[in-house]
């Protein structure tokens, strides 16, 4: 561990001065290991803040290539994050969806104060293919402001992050609707349509002729 030495016979002088720049060096060193360590315990809670959130956080490049995803999606839809990293985002989207998903990425008015927001179908991973509803939020990374927007607590890759943005499951408010909508239409004994949709189909039927 030493940093420095002194010949002999010294100079008291020349003493004074080595030992003053070796406490020099050891306080530059104690300050960058303390910088080091709230780094560390930063990019902890920063890892821990994304894995633990509710919702599925992504990043995507500028071409729709997944550059980062938090573990959450294994839960809700079954796929690794290591798996999808490097694959475009098509690949979990529902096909009635693709279009409308590719298009909402590329809008000439998305930006961080008018961030892109809309309801997709999502696939899930495994034998039995079902397909999950999420309300989508993605906002544009400036380069400029965020230069080494690949980091934090989950899996990337090399892929410059252009898009970064968060998937809310909405699938049992989805769900809900499509059954008050039901009852609203529908007689729950028989299953069959009521009144009330009757005269719905009529007045729709009368406008249109």
């Amino acid at each position: 561990g030493a940093l420095d030495y002194i010949r002999k016979p010294f100079d008291p002088e020349e003493l004074l001065a080595t030992v003053d720049g070796v406490l020099g060096k050891r306080s530059l060193l104690r300050a960058h290991e303390h910088i080091r360590m709230r780094l560390e315990k930063s990019e902890e809670l920063h890892r821990y803040i994304v894995n633990s959130s509710p919702d599925i956080v992504f990043m995507l490049d500028g071409d729709g290539h997944f550059c980062f995803v938090n573990s959450k999606i294994e839960s809700l839809l079954g796929y690794q994050p290591a798996e999808l990293c490097g694959r475009h985002f098509r690949h979990i989207l529902d096909d009635r969806d693709i279009a409308r998903g590719t298009y909402a990425l590329k809008g000439p008015n998305i930006t961080a104060d008018n961030p892109r927001t809309l309801e997709v179908r999502l696939k899930t991973r495994g034998s039995r293919k079902a397909t999950r509803h999420f309300e989508i939020t993605a906002f544009p990374i400036d380069p400029e402001t965020w230069p080494h927007a690949n980091h934090g607590g989950g899996k990337h890759n090399d892929r410059e992050a252009r898009y970064y943005g968060t998937a809310r499951d909405v699938t049992e408010r989805k769900e809900a609707e499509a059954f008050i909508n039901f009852q609203a239409y529908h007689d729950l004994l028989t299953r069959l349509p009521n009144r009330a949709l009757f005269k719905d189909r009529l007045d729709l039927a009368i406008t249109h002729a």
